[in-house]
């Protein structure tokens, strides 16, 4: 299962939270990251994410540990998957960046039916950030546990997702003790949230969160180039790793 708690996000609401106010105050100062070797640089468009979350899904592990043994470096201990210690933190941005070093930008995905797309620094196969098709081309999501993020206020992480990937007992030894959400199987055979509707419980906050993020940003940010422009510039391949989909992925069968 992909990490990507957009997911199929309708047009926003009126009853959308509105982040016009975080777009104010986060601007003053730049939030930035780099890649490994300092070759590529980012620079946001806001001081801080709009949300952060943490991540229990095999697939953001997977895809970041490829990234640490590509790069020839060692993953962070305190988010050794076998250990279970401390989920992957996530961070949401608006997609509107300044790269330094863009011409060492590649991009792939996990596997070939893969719907999210890691933008990676090909001089030290840092992975940068991540795009899903949901984020409509305005919110792109990377986790500061594996690319430190510069000049940036994080307040608490909201949620825990995907909490299904891990075994109950490693969940309920998590710390800070905040709510968590899965997705499973429904009557009529369609993935649907557990236990809560789509806009109900903290998932449908957090798409409610992101869905506002996208229409903020596609309607009030200009400055800076967004997923596409750096994937087009990049020549718009997407190389596929096609690595085999981990068995603790939790698939709503249960």
């Amino acid at each position: 299962m992909e990490c990507f708690v957009a997911h199929c996000i309708p047009a926003v609401t009126t009853s959308a939270p509105s982040v016009s106010a975080f777009l104010k105050e986060a601007n003053s100062n730049m939030a930035w990251i780099q890649c490994r070797c300092k070759a590529v640089k980012v620079t946001f468009s806001v001081s801080k994410p709009s949300h952060s979350l943490e991540c229990c899904c095999v697939d953001c592990y997977q895809k970041y540990t490829w990234s640490c043994e590509a790069g020839g470096v060692d993953i962070p201990p305190s988010v050794l998957f076998e250990q279970k210690k401390k989920a992957l933190s996530l961070a949401y941005f608006p997609s509107r960046m300044v790269v330094e070093g863009k011409d060492k930008l590649k991009f792939n995905k996990l596997r070939e039916n893969g719907q999210s797309t890691n933008c990676v620094a090909s001089c030290c196969n840092t992975l940068l950030f991540i795009d899903y098709p949901s984020y409509r081309d305005a919110v792109v999501m990377l986790s500061p546990d594996f690319c430190p993020v510069y000049d940036c206020r994080f307040e608490p992480p909201l949620y825990r997702c995907w909490i299904k990937d891990w075994p109950a007992e490693d969940v309920a030894k998590l710390e800070p003790r905040i709510p968590g959400f899965f997705l499973k199987k429904g009557p009529d055979g369609q993935t649907v949230t557990d236990g809560v509707g789509d806009y109900d419980g903290p998932r449908g906050e957090v798409r409610r969160r992101v869905a506002a993020l996208v229409e903020n940003t596609k309607s009030g940010m200009s400055e800076g180039e967004t997923f596409s422009d750096l994937l087009a510039a990049a020549g718009g391949e997407i190389a596929v790793l096609g690595l085999p989909e981990l068995e603790r992925s939790f698939k709503g069968g249960e």
